[in-house]
């Protein structure tokens, strides 16, 4: 049963989380070394989390949400290389309870959006 309700709530994480606006295909080829890669966090749930971006092996910490808001989190420009692909992981605070996206490419100057939605770690 709890290993059932696990997977309903990393499904419904995931199902939650790409949303990216982008830039590319657009315009110019070059790319310009300027361009801010975010990361936008909606944390409905009811704790606060801790997120991270994760290419292959590596993850990094980008900051806290609190319940019930919002935060943009740039991501560092070294892991968002030309068509990154990245993950994303959440690991709320006080719960041995975590969920992470599938991998998503993600390209200098996107914006991804990143929904926890209410119901996943109860």
């Amino acid at each position: 049963m709890f290993r059932i309700l696990r997977y309903l709530v990393l499904a419904a994480f995931v199902l939650a989380v790409p949303a990216c606006a982008s830039m590319h295909g657009k315009g110019s080829m070059k790319e310009d070394p300027q361009q801010r890669t975010t990361v936008k966090v909606e944390n409905q749930a009811w704790v606060d989390v801790n997120v991270y971006v994760v290419r292959e092996t590596q993850r990094v910490r980008l900051g806290q949400v609190p319940a019930h808001s919002t935060q943009v989190f740039p991501i560092p420009s070294y892991l968002a290389t030309t068509a990154a692909r990245l993950a994303f992981f959440v690991d709320p605070i006080g719960s041995p309870r975590t969920a992470q996206s599938y991998d998503m490419s993600v390209y200098p100057g996107d914006q991804v959006t990143l929904t926890i939605p209410v119901t996943a770690f109860q």
